[in-house]
């Protein structure tokens, strides 16, 4: 979380003590054991490395929504389709599984990255932008909402890339 890039593409304000993520962890398991969060560890199957981490986080059930982040703080694996990849098989799982209908998902304007994946993954500028949001190197940048809706993106998104990918329905 201390690493000069992943910590200007998270929402919280570093630098952090070991305290301090011990406290974000437990905050993170009650979210999730309240089922508010799903998360998951990327890991490379080839070499058992840490790649990252894919969530759903503030999971509305009732109003059939949630949030997906992807974060690649391995550098190794960025910029090589794993945001993209999880991305695609998280939005699958709270699409399917959980039975969600939208997905959002949040990006500052400097994370060229993560704009170029939620593209690919079907997320939609939609949502509106929230302007000069956020500073970060001597600069304010908005904060660009997108979203998913369940039934446009499985027809459009997830049947292709079945084909493509030879994942499973």
């Amino acid at each position: 979380m201390n690493d000069a890039e992943v910590a200007g593409f998270i929402s919280e304000r570093g630098p952090f003590t070991l305290p301090d993520v011990d406290r974000k962890i437990a905050e993170w398991e009650e979210s999730r054991a309240e089922g508010k969060r799903t998360a998951f560890a990327l890991v490379d199957n080839a070499t058992a490395k840490f790649i990252g981490v894919a969530q759903l986080r503030k999971v509305k059930i009732v109003d059939g929504k949630a949030m997906i982040t992807r974060l690649i703080v391995n550098p190794d694996f960025r910029s090589r389709g794993y945001g993209t990849e999880a991305g695609m098989l998280i939005m699958h799982y709270g699409f399917t599984t959980l039975g969600l209908r939208k997905i959002q998902s949040w990006v500052f304007g400097y994370n060229m990255r993560s704009l170029a994946c939620v593209k690919k993954t079907g997320l939609v500028e939609t949502e509106g932008v929230m302007r000069e949001n956020r500073f970060w190197q001597g600069k304010y940048w908005d904060m660009h909402n997108f979203a998913a809706f369940k039934d446009k993106w499985l027809r459009d998104y997830w049947g292709p890339y079945v084909v493509k990918h030879g994942a499973m329905q």
